[in-house]
């Protein structure tokens, strides 16, 4: 679009892996990207860039607030389900990084294919023992459920 249609300006991306794409592509080329969709902290982190703006929410601030939160009412104990695409990655690594900084133990973490419906396969597989929390690191459920057992494949 900046070379064919001389284009200055792309607003909005779908997902964070196209957003980290454009950003590079747009700061090669000297011209501007606005994100809104794209929720990667890697956007203002490690890919920070000055023809970049980083607009609404992130990863760092889910993992910062909600993510937080449910460590200092008593869910300190995480087991993580992540979507194994750019968003998801970002995600699991900045909750568990407020995790263990407040204190918290991460028992284990897998990764299921993006679109996956059915997580029971996942979140039954053995851990050492039952998390006080479930983090569900996925563009449909983005908060962590504070339970003693994972939601079932149709929550």
């Amino acid at each position: 679009m900046y070379d064919a249609e001389k284009v200055d300006l792309i607003l909005d991306v779908p997902n964070s892996g196209v957003a980290l794409a454009v950003n590079q592509i747009t700061r090669d080329k000297g011209k501007a990207f606005i994100v809104s969709s794209a929720a990667s902290s890697d956007l203002t982190g490690k890919a920070c860039s000055p023809n970049t703006v980083h607009w609404t929410y992130d990863t760092w601030a889910l993992a910062n607030g909600t993510g937080n939160a449910v460590v200092k009412t008593g869910g300190d104990t995480w087991f993580f389900i992540t979507a194994d695409y750019a968003f998801g990655h970002a995600l699991e690594r900045d909750v568990e990084a407020v995790v263990l900084k407040n204190g918290g133990k991460v028992l284990g973490k897998v990764r299921h294919p993006l679109n996956t419906q059915d997580f029971s396969s996942f979140s039954s597989r053995p851990r050492p023992r039952r998390p006080r929390s479930s983090a569900w690191p996925t563009p449909a459920a983005t908060r962590p459920t504070r339970s003693s057992r994972a939601p079932s494949s149709g929550s």
